[in-house]
């Protein structure tokens, strides 16, 4: 379970992301560390990371 402050929202899944759940992309976009594994093995999600 998520716990701390709130520090933005994902922009690959819309959700809220918490201090303890969070990675960066190489453009340095914040996004859930569970959206950025899922992009890694799916080419889609791993093209719309890219162009965040």
């Amino acid at each position: 379970m998520a716990s701390g402050c709130i520090l933005g929202s994902c922009p690959v899944c819309d959700d809220l992301i918490w201090e303890d759940e969070w990675d960066m992309t190489t453009d340095g976009k914040m996004v859930h560390e569970q959206c950025l594994l899922t992009a890694e093995f799916n080419k889609e999600r791993t093209d719309l990371v890219v162009e965040l």
